[in-house]
């Protein structure tokens, strides 16, 4: 999630955040996950799912990492992403409650990149199918939404892929 670049010592990839952020919400058995990126003077990705949630004590443990719910090994992705944001100089928070978790991670603009946005959302797209997901993105130059349910096949993530790039592009024009 961190990368050297002559920029700055820390760059923070916000597209592998949102996906390790994504996959989380899918293996707490969310239905509906809303991903939100704003880019302005600091680069800004909200996760908000309606999955099982997380006591005080789970999001602790989750942020010291080696924390798992999963009987697999694991526990690692919140505690990786929480650190990459804070080495690039932003940070993360979690809210959880009864039903459903909401993620915030920020980052300066100047160390944080939303390149392969589009690699991003093709990935989750072919996710666990049975979820809906619905991606905004917003910027100075102006934002687009659109939502889609994973598991498409890989035809139909080629084509959603395409569609993210074609609004990259738009918004880079702008």
């Amino acid at each position: 999630m961190i990368s050297e670049d002559p920029r700055s010592s820390r760059i923070f990839d916000v597209p592998r955040a949102v996906l390790e952020l994504v996959e989380n919400a899918l293996d707490a058995g969310a239905e509906n996950i809303r991903v939100c990126i704003a880019d302005g003077d600091t680069v800004t990705a909200v996760v908000e799912d309606d999955g099982r949630g997380m006591t005080e004590d789970e999001i602790e443990k989750a942020l010291r990492g080696g924390y798992s719910t999963k009987p697999t090994p694991g526990g690692h992705g919140i505690c990786m992403c929480r650190t990459a944001a804070v080495a690039a100089g932003g940070s993360l928070e979690i809210k959880s409650g009864g039903c459903g978790t909401v993620v915030t991670v920020c980052a300066p603009r100047a160390n944080a990149t939303t390149d392969n946005i589009a690699d991003a959302v093709f990935a989750i797209s072919c996710g666990r199918a049975g979820t809906r997901v619905t991606f905004t993105r917003e910027s100075m130059c102006g934002g687009y939404s659109i939502s889609f349910d994973t598991g498409a096949s890989a035809h139909d993530a080629l084509r959603l892929e395409d569609v993210v790039r074609k609004h990259e592009l738009d918004l880079t024009r702008k």
